[in-house]
C-alpha cells in the first residue's frame, strides 16, 4: 500500500513524503512510520490498533501532539492511504 505522510503546522503542510510498504496491523504501521519519521527528522508516534484499524477502514490516520512521547513542533502527523490505479492491459488481436 502507498501512504502519503504529511506533517501539518498552522493548517499548512511543512513536510510530506509518499512511501510504500505493508501496514496491515499496528506493528507494521509503527515500523513503516518509524522509517518515514526518520527520513522526515521527526519523532515517531505511538501507534495503537485503533490507528491501524482507522487506516484500513477509512484510509486515514491522524496523530496529534499527545500521541508522541517527545515534544513536537507541529500540530499533527497525518497518514493517508493512496488508492492504487489498476493498470489496463493492452489486448492486441
Amino acid at each position: 500500500m502507498k501512504l502519503w505522510i504529511k506533517i501539518i503546522r498552522n493548517e499548512k503542510i511543512i513536510k510530506d513524503t509518499v512511501t510504500e510498504g505493508n501496514a496491515e496491523n499496528a506493528k507494521e504501521l509503527h515500523a513503516l512510520l518509524a522509517d518515514v519519521c526518520d527520513r522526515l527528522n521527526c519523532p515517531v508516534p505511538l501507534v495503537t490498533t485503533t490507528d491501524a484499524s482507522n487506516l484500513q477502514k477509512f484510509n486515514h490516520a491522524k496523530f496529534k501532539a499527545r500521541d508522541f512521547v517527545e515534544k513536537v513542533d507541529f500540530d499533527f502527523l497525518e497518514a493517508i492511504r493512496l488508492s492504487e490505479k489498476k493498470k489496463k492491459q493492452n489486448l492486441q488481436e
